[in-house]
């Protein structure tokens, strides 16, 4: 009996492997995606695809920059905009945050992209970081 159990846990495990890797792509079940300073607001479907909820998530709560590289980065608690300016919103193909940043050391800004779809998910209407933060700026609201 034990050997039945165990063998459906490690038949389970590859699934649960998949869901985990598959977190992000956001674009794919919000509308209304802008960047408003360090947040980025969107219109998000909840688990039924029946309501629309619209957020905010800041992302000082998740994107860093590299010190080395002078490039953005998933990090917990990164506080990009320490080191960025001019950031905006481009979608080529998915919504890329794009800034000119300079690292502490000195030296040149640096164009800087990513890809907010490789780290922002929408958790049933609301949106998270992969990072591990999941702390919208506001309330999510209903949308009819």
């Amino acid at each position: 009996m034990q050997l039945l159990t165990i063998s459906r846990w490690v038949a389970a495990v590859p699934a649960l492997a998949t869901a985990v890797t598959a977190y992000g792509n956001f674009s794919h079940t919000c509308q209304d995606i802008e960047l408003v300073k360090t947040d980025v607001r969107a219109t998000c479907l909840d688990e039924t695809a029946a309501i629309l909820y619209t957020n905010e998530l800041d992302l000082n709560l998740c994107v860093g920059l590299d010190q080395t590289t002078a490039q953005l980065k998933w990090e917990l608690l990164g506080k990009f905009s320490l080191y960025c300016v001019n950031c905006a919103l481009a979608w080529i193909p998915a919504p890329l945050l794009t800034c000119s940043c300079a690292p502490l050391a000195g030296g040149n800004a640096n164009n800087a992209t990513l890809n907010l779809d490789d780290g922002v998910g929408n958790s049933n209407g609301t949106l998270t970081c992969r990072t591990g933060q999941g702390f919208p700026v506001s309330k999510p609201k209903r949308s009819t």
